[in-house]
């Protein structure tokens, strides 16, 4: 997957969770069926937005890899494998 799709799966996600606080924010503003549409959208956004930026990852050299993974470990981003 390249930029542009990466860049679109992350639209997708930051537009899920503005739909998120707003149903928190105001409850009673979405249909069951709607916040079941939109747990939906979260599962399947972050799915899409983790198999990309995996699939990039998995692109760059076994260097850069290390690199990249070592400089995860020094942040407060959580590293799954």
């Amino acid at each position: 997957m390249g930029y542009e799709e990466l860049k679109k799966a992350q639209i997708d996600q930051e537009a899920v969770k503005f739909s998120e606080r707003l149903a928190i924010e105001n409850p009673g503003m979405y249909s069951p069926e709607e916040m079941r549409d939109l747990v939906e959208r979260h599962i399947e956004a972050t799915a899409l937005t983790d198999k990309t930026m995996r699939e990039d990852l998995e692109s760059m050299p076994p260097e850069m890899q290390a690199k990249m993974k070592e400089m995860l470990k020094s942040s407060d981003v959580p590293l799954e494998v």
